[in-house]
């Protein structure tokens, strides 16, 4: 009797444990939901402007 408890209450939390894992998978949003901004605190014209603008062209993909 014992072991079919056991049984039913592993059935019963894997299903549980499942049901939670995918309704944080199918909940999630796809990234990102608002349009970054990349801050660059150096002079235009530099090594890191240009750095910067070209991860900035390569960060939406």
């Amino acid at each position: 009797m014992k072991r079919t408890r056991k049984f039913i209450l592993f059935i019963a939390f894997a299903l549980i444990f499942l049901l939670i894992a995918a309704g944080l998978c199918f909940g999630t949003e796809t990234f990102p939901t608002k349009p970054s901004q990349v801050v660059v605190l150096f002079a235009p014209g530099g090594s890191n402007d240009v750095l910067a603008r070209s991860v900035a062209n390569i960060l939406p993909k």
